[in-house]
C-alpha cells in the first residue's frame, strides 16, 4: 500500500471534520476528528520508524493543540451524557448545578479551539508532510511491529497494572489496528494476528478509560461549587457506582491481559 495515498486519504478525512467543528461541536464530529488525528499519527510514527529522531514527522504544533483541546471537550460531552444515563438508570435526581457547570468548562474549550484556528494551516502542514514522506526510503515496517511487542511486552509482565498503563496499552494495540493494512500476519504474534481480536479489546480499554475521566470529574474543585446538600449526596452516589463499575471492568480487563501474556511471551 503506498505510504504517500493512505497519508492523502487520512489527511482529507481529517480536514473534512475539522472544517465540521467550525461552529458546532456535535458529539460524533468531535469524535470522528479524533479519530482521524489518531490514524494520522499512527501512518507518521509507521514512516518514523525508517527515519533518524531528528527527521521525524510529527503533527504541527497548534492542530495538536486543538487537538488536545477536543478531546476536553469530548471528555466533557461523554461525562455528562453518563451522569443523565445513570440518573435516569438509578433514579436520581438530575444534578442541574453540576451539569451546568460541565457545561460552562465545555463552552470555555470551545472558546479555546476558535483563538487557535487562525493559527492553524492545513495546506501548509499537508505540503510539510508530503514532502517529507516523498524523501523517505522504504519503511522499516518490522522494525516499528517489532518496537511496539517489545513495549507491549513491558506491560504485560508488570504485577500490577496501573490505569495509565491500560491507557498505554490500548495506545500501543490501536497503533497495530491503524497501520494493519501494511502489516504481514506474520510479524505478530498469533495472539494479536486476528485485528477484529484488537478492535474488541481496544475498546474495552477505551470504555474503561472513559471510565477513569468521568471520576476524574468528581475531584474537589468541581464539588465545592456544589451548594445543595442534597445535590452533592447525589453526585457522591454517582461517584460511588461509578468506581464500582470501574472496578469490575478492570477485573475484567486483567483477566484477559493475563490471558494475552500467556500466549505472548
Amino acid at each position: 500500500m503506498n505510504i504517500l495515498k493512505v497519508f492523502e486519504k487520512r489527511f482529507k478525512r481529517t480536514r473534512r471534520y475539522y472544517k465540521r467543528l467550525k461552529n458546532h461541536f456535535e458529539p460524533e464530529d468531535v469524535h470522528e476528528f479524533r479519530l482521524q488525528i489518531k490514524k494520522l499519527r499512527a501512518v507518521l510514527r509507521l514512516t518514523n520508524a525508517s527515519l533518524p529522531e531528528e527527521s521525524q514527522m510529527k503533527i504541527e504544533k497548534d492542530l495538536k493543540e486543538f487537538y488536545d483541546i477536543t478531546g476536553n471537550i469530548r471528555n466533557l460531552q461523554l461525562h455528562r451524557q453518563r451522569i443523565k444515563f445513570l440518573c435516569k438508570d438509578l433514579f436520581l435526581d438530575m444534578p442541574v448545578s453540576y451539569l451546568e457547570i460541565l457545561s460552562g468548562e465545555k463552552d470555555e474549550e470551545i472558546k479555546k479551539t476558535r483563538d487557535l484556528r487562525p493559527l492553524i494551516s492545513f495546506a501548509k502542514f499537508r505540503k510539510t508532510i508530503m514532502e517529507a514522506l516523498a524523501t523517505v526510503p522504504e519503511i522499516n515496517i518490522p522494525q516499528f511491529v517489532s518496537a511496539h511487542l517489545d513495549k507491549l511486552n513491558q506491560f504485560l509482565i508488570q504485577p500490577v497494572h496501573s490505569d495509565e498503563s491500560l491507557h498505554e496499552v490500548r495506545k500501543i494495540l490501536k497503533d497495530i489496528l491503524y497501520t494493519r493494512h501494511f502489516i504481514e500476519p506474520s510479524l505478530l504474534p498469533a495472539a494479536l494476528a486476528d485485528f477484529k481480536y484488537i478492535n474488541s479489546f481496544a475498546g474495552k480499554l477505551g470504555n474503561f478509560h472513559d471510565l477513569c475521566v468521568s471520576i476524574s470529574f468528581f475531584q474537589k474543585k468541581y464539588m465545592d461549587k456544589i451548594t445543595s446538600e442534597h445535590e452533592k449526596k447525589t453526585l457522591i452516589a454517582l461517584m460511588q457506582q461509578l468506581e464500582l463499575r470501574k472496578a469490575e471492568m478492570k477485573d475484567e480487563i486483567i483477566d484477559e491481559l493475563n490471558n494475552l501474556r500467556s500466549k505472548h511471551t
